[in-house]
């Protein structure tokens, strides 16, 4: 059976080539939006690491250190200022915990480095944060400690890193007080000697940039308050109390205001700049799946023009079959399997494409499941659009009566 209808197509490629195209570059464009779709519904089921409810991020203006001393300010009067600001928001009884964090979450902003451990080096997304940021986005120690004060007085700089970060680079070895890769210390020796940077906890995750950011290595650097590596804070992370009033944001930054005269503040809830994020990364997917949807439209109406204008044409060939004992069913069965095979031939040029991504790594972050899957996705996509669109040509040709075959010469 299978093989009739595969000459029956074969004999009729002239007019179903159009339809095997279309199949072909609508499965194509099909699989590119499913593989985004799935990758990105396989990230949001992933814990993101971290608590964003009832957080503030709060920027505090965005004066380099060279616009503070051209405006007259010294550096050490801008970490003054960042530690009053950080005490005084930690007096507020609407404020559980406060801490500060160099690149805000949600921003689709980052900071990549190179790790190394014994040759082996790996490029790490990192952020810096103060001794309590763990107890502001609650954050999860896995192994070792968090940032604490009395780090102050360390001869290395500490990191925390996630746990995929350890197992990428360190495997089933113990990652706590392992060094990772020294860095320049300017204050000593003019650059040539250096601080070890030293691995003191391994966290669960925290995935910056939200739900749909694909699981990365990361590691948290300690930004000091104090002593001559302290460095000013552009940015705090605030975790409020449950049914804290919106109208505090306005006197978190009236007293902020009053606290660090001429500085400008923003305050949003984090929650808040998670749904802006979110519609910035859905509208181009959203977009992609209303082309691919249009496209499969058209194909549907391609492939019911072709059908219909085949079962007009063999009018009397399909007589004959019913006068032969065909049944009406067998009729449209055939008509079907006809269409099936033509979409068939499409999906198999369109699948040999679509399995040299993985093949080849081209885009390396996306693993071979979510390929698998948005592959079959789309296979059935594509045949159930092809039965949809045989509905009524098939019950046309079921509707050939043997005596059509007599009004043929």
């Amino acid at each position: 059976m299978i093989g009739q209808l595969v000459k029956l197509c074969w004999n009729r490629k002239g007019s179903q080539a159009l339809v095997v195209v279309e199949v072909f570059i609508s499965f194509l464009v099909l699989f590119a939006v499913l593989t985004v779709a799935v990758y990105n519904l396989d990230n949001y089921r992933r814990p993101l690491g971290f608590d964003y409810h009832d957080v503030l991020n709060v920027s505090v203006g965005s004066l380099s250190d060279a616009a503070e001393i051209g405006a007259g300010r010294t550096r050490a009067a801008a970490v003054t200022d960042s530690r009053r600001l950080l005490g005084e928001v930690r007096g507020l009884d609407a404020v559980e915990s406060a801490a500060a964090m160099e690149v805000p979450a949600f921003d689709l902003t980052g900071r990549t480095d190179i790790v190394e451990y014994e040759g082996r080096r790996l490029e790490s997304y990192n952020n810096g944060v103060s001794d309590d940021f763990a107890k502001v986005m609650r954050i999860q120690v896995t192994r070792g400690r968090f940032f604490e004060p009395a780090d102050d007085g360390l001869p290395y700089d500490p990191v925390l890193i996630n746990e995929r970060l350890a197992g990428d680079l360190f495997g089933a070895s113990d990652p706590l007080g392992r060094n990772v890769a020294p860095r320049p210390d300017p204050g000593r020796g003019g650059g040539e000697a250096t601080r070890e940077i030293r691995v003191v906890g391994v966290f669960t995750d925290f995935r910056e940039d939200g739900e749909l950011s694909g699981p990365e290595p990361y590691f948290l650097r300690r930004n000091p308050v104090a002593g001559a590596s302290a460095e000013p804070y552009y940015n705090l992370v605030l975790r409020v109390r449950p049914g804290t009033p919106p109208s505090f944001e306005e006197a978190l930054m009236e007293r902020m205001r009053a606290t660090v005269p001429g500085r400008t503040f923003q305050v949003d809830p984090l929650a808040k700049t998670r749904r802006s994020m979110m519609k910035t990364k859905l509208l181009p997917m959203a977009a992609a799946a209303t082309i691919a949807g249009f496209m499969l439209i058209m194909v549907a109406l391609g492939m019911v023009g072709v059908l219909w204008q085949s079962v007009a044409r063999r009018r009397r060939e399909i007589g004959l079959r019913r006068a032969l004992g065909a049944t009406g069913r067998g009729v449209s069965l055939q008509v079907l399997g006809e269409l099936l095979a033509v979409a068939t031939a499409g999906l198999l040029l369109g699948a040999a494409v679509a399995v040299q991504l993985p093949l080849l790594g081209v885009v390396g972050w996306i693993g071979n499941g979510v390929y698998a899957t948005a592959i079959a996705l789309s296979a059935l996509a594509i045949y159930g659009l092809t039965v949809l669109s045989a509905l009524y040509p098939s019950w046309l040709a079921t509707q050939v009566q043997p005596a059509e075959a007599l009004h043929y010469e």
